[in-house]
């Protein structure tokens, strides 16, 4: 089935490392998303899109993914596996700085 992508949604690439991306804007036309990836639409106010993409980055999410990848040419994780990663609800402060972090690490001035 499709979707289109919408501002917020994150989406990730399974295969491999996996790549995680945010699409901060909404989209100046339609755009349909991969059908090889996976589209997260974050319900909870208390997580922001732009802290789940540092979360995903890190060090700890990269070795907790390594450890659920199947394949043994093409690695990839499967969407079950993804649903059942921890998402460590942050301090109202972190959730902050992680959007201004986010900023400074992905957007061009």
């Amino acid at each position: 089935s499709s979707y289109y992508l919408q501002k917020n949604d994150v989406i990730v690439f399974p295969f491999g490392e996996p790549r995680v991306y945010l699409m901060y804007e909404e989209p100046k036309f339609p755009l349909l998303a991969s059908l090889h990836s996976y589209i997260i639409q974050i319900k909870d106010t208390r997580v922001s899109p732009e802290y789940l993409i540092l979360y995903f980055n890190s060090d700890t999410i990269k070795k907790y993914v390594s450890f659920y990848q199947r394949g043994s040419i093409f690695k990839r994780v499967m969407l079950g596996d993804l649903k059942k990663f921890p998402i460590i609800i942050p301090e109202e402060d972190v959730l902050i700085k992680s959007t201004a972090l986010f900023k400074q690490l992905y957007l061009a001035d």
